[in-house]
């Protein structure tokens, strides 16, 4: 990662210039003082795309960016793009879900910069899809929504971000104003906290497959159940949605593999 070629532009700068083919690079876009980075592997040869969000990470290990499943590059016949979620700058955490700050929306920021980049690179955007697990599924369930006409694919992910563990949502909400209380951030936030409600709010739900390990009771109880209870009021939920079940008592909450993600993405990209 440390031999990759950088590029670092401000937001109202960034152009087609910026976007780099058939080799990995990061590319980090400053906005209103903040960094946003990405490790892009944009194809010449492909218009579909795979853009990755990271989950938890090891505070005592490694440091942000956070670029997860990075690896999977070599791997994957599409283009990609991975993001780091600047959230984790603002405070002593290991999961930020796209928060941002008190005013700003990270989320949201990063899928402004994507729609440059897709159009820049001249990729349709149902051309797209967005993955992760965890915090990363959280975030790219949002970005779906953001971004119309895009694909999502999820691994157990975070549905309801106040429903995690205690401590991770604890770590988040300390880097808000301490004036701020907890049902008040609940409230006033909850179009970032909960994917549903960001749903019904904007009265769209993307194409969404949404891949569940049934031995994670933990994601069961506390995400799938309430994400599946607050939408199915929404007209298109049945033809949006596509739950896959599966039993790993090993895995839990892990993500499914490299191997096993690959065959999703062939079954998803030989349909487009």
């Amino acid at each position: 990662m440390e031999l990759l070629k950088k590029i670092k532009t401000n937001y109202s700068d960034l152009s087609r210039t910026h976007i780099l083919y058939d080799f990995p690079y990061e590319l980090t876009v400053m906005y209103e003082g903040v960094p946003f980075e990405f490790l892009l592997n944009m194809k010449s040869q492909k218009r579909k795309v795979i853009v990755f969000g990271s989950g938890a990470y090891q505070m005592e290990k490694i440091a942000p960016p956070i670029f997860q499943r990075h690896s999977w590059i070599h791997h994957i016949e599409e283009s990609s793009i991975f993001y780091n979620d600047p959230t984790l700058y603002l405070g002593e955490m290991s999961i930020g879900w796209g928060f941002g700050d008190e005013d700003k929306h990270y989320l949201e920021i990063i899928s402004n910069i994507l729609v440059k980049i897709f159009d820049y690179s001249k990729i349709l955007r149902n051309n797209v899809m967005f993955h992760g697990s965890s915090g990363g599924g959280f975030m790219s369930l949002l970005l779906g929504g953001f971004i119309k006409e895009t694909k999502v694919m999820v691994n157990n992910p975070q549905t309801v971000v106040t429903n995690y563990y205690k401590s991770h949502v604890d770590a988040l909400f300390e880097t808000l104003p301490s004036s701020h209380l907890i049902d008040d951030i609940m409230c006033k936030y909850k179009t970032r906290l909960n994917a549903s409600y960001f749903y019904n709010e904007i009265s769209y739900i993307p194409e969404i497959i949404y891949l569940q390990n049934v031995a994670s009771q933990h994601d069961m109880k506390y995400h799938l159940s309430p994400f599946l209870s607050e939408l199915h009021i929404m007209s298109d939920f049945f033809s949006k949605i596509n739950i896959v079940l599966y039993c790993d008592k090993e895995k839990g909450h892990s993500p499914l593999g490299l191997n096993e993600t690959l065959v999703y993405f062939r079954d998803y990209f030989t349909e487009l």
